[in-house]
């Protein structure tokens, strides 16, 4: 049943899953975010806002405000929602023992893995010196289809299937449109690939994956929830990471001052995942249900009704960044919802930020500039934007 929609909430028929909205958000989600605080989208039957003060309050306040409720929430999907959907009291009881497989010790034997591993990959790209490459097959993608999967303890073989398993995952945070059923028209191998690979018996043991199983031997949470929990580790710190660290790495190619200045500067490291996160946002839209009603500067969006906030748009919003249209590693970020934020806050993003400050890292030391030499590839996915191909000459110091 269609909700009545407050008179003054104004309407808009911009289809911001379209193919156009995909490779042009300025021209979608910006708008939106410009034309009122909160717009009312009669094809989803849904609410957006594009601003950032509302955009972080719907995703952080889950008294008013339920994951489970979402728009386009199926219940039977193939993505692993224990983490993404669960509201309390049983989110934080799934969620400790990720917690504590992440603890400030595993997290200084992980950085020492990562470092040694990004390292090694940029002293083989840059060897024989300058060199072209494509950023996400050469580089992003080899180094985190490596790291991250090693931590958890996957099987070596067939890890490539997890760049495919990201664009299944995405896309199922969004409506069954026509790309929808393109991606999972050719999903069966990769989903039974990742599924199998997540089994008890196929990870290394004593690593982050047999972790949560163990969690599951001692009545913690069940065997079925250890499995789930496996496969959210496995996406928050594989599809995600690779989005935005091609993101990162695209901005530096487009604001070649701010490669100087971090070269220079290496002290900006940390910051440079989270403006990099605000600049462009991994996700254009995420999704809530609305428990109580809400009021949004003077509309009151109804007990009921789903929302949606426009991450891209926020992101860049000039109500809350100055200069938001620029990349600047020297700014002062604080607030930015790149990986969400509240309970439903990306449970990989200590791992993301950890191979970031790694990566680039080693890329500084090697690394005098990063020049794109042909056109960049979107990535076409109803909810990830970005840069999805990206060829490269990186020039060696």
């Amino acid at each position: 049943m269609t909700l009545p929609v407050p008179a003054n909430c104004p309407r808009s028929d911009l289809d911001i899953f379209c193919m156009d909205a995909i490779l042009h958000p300025d021209n979608y989600d910006v708008v939106l975010r410009e034309m009122a605080p909160v717009v009312y989208l009669p094809q989803y039957d849904m609410y957006v806002t594009g601003r950032h003060e509302h955009s972080q309050k719907i995703l952080a306040n889950d008294d008013q405000f339920s994951a489970f409720k979402r728009p386009f929430f199926e219940p039977k999907s193939v993505r692993a929602d224990i983490l993404i959907t669960d509201d309390r009291p049983k989110h934080p009881r799934v969620r400790r023992p990720i917690q504590r497989a992440m603890s400030p010790a595993v997290m200084r034997q992980m950085k020492e893995h990562f470092t040694a591993e990004a390292e090694k990959l940029v002293e083989q790209l840059m060897a024989n010196g300058t060199v072209e490459l494509e950023g996400r097959r050469d580089l992003v993608g080899k180094y985190v289809l490596k790291v991250f999967p090693d931590v958890i303890g996957l099987p070596e073989s067939g890890r490539e299937n997890l760049l495919d398993y990201g664009d299944v995952v995405f896309n199922t945070f969004g409506p069954e449109n026509e790309l929808y059923h393109q991606t999972f028209s050719k999903a069966g191998p990769v989903l039974d690939w990742v599924v199998n690979a997540c089994k008890r018996e196929n990870l290394a043991p004593g690593l982050m994956g047999v972790q949560m199983y163990e969690a599951a031997d001692t009545g913690e949470i069940t065997h079925d929830e250890a499995m789930l929990l496996v496969l959210s580790i496995l996406s928050a710190g594989s599809d995600s990471t690779i989005v935005s660290l091609m993101n990162t790495l695209a901005a530096f190619a487009r604001f070649p001052e701010q490669w100087q200045h971090l070269r220079a500067n290496p002290n900006l490291m940390r910051t440079v995942l989270e403006e990099s996160l605000r600049y462009e946002s991994i996700t254009r839209f995420l999704g809530r249900g609305v428990i109580t009603d809400f009021d949004i500067e003077g509309v009151i969006v109804p007990a009921e009704a789903k929302i949606g906030a426009l991450m891209y748009a926020a992101g860049r919003d000039p109500r809350r960044w100055d200069h938001a249209d620029q990349f600047d590693i020297s700014r002062q970020i604080v607030g930015h919802i790149g990986f969400g934020t509240g309970i439903h806050a990306c449970v990989g993003q200590s791992v993301a930020r950890l191979e970031a400050e790694c990566l680039f890292g080693a890329l500084c030391k090697r690394v005098a500039k990063i020049e794109v030499i042909g056109a960049a590839k979107p990535i076409i996915n109803n909810i990830a934007h970005g840069t999805f191909g990206l060829p490269l000459r990186l020039h060696a110091v």
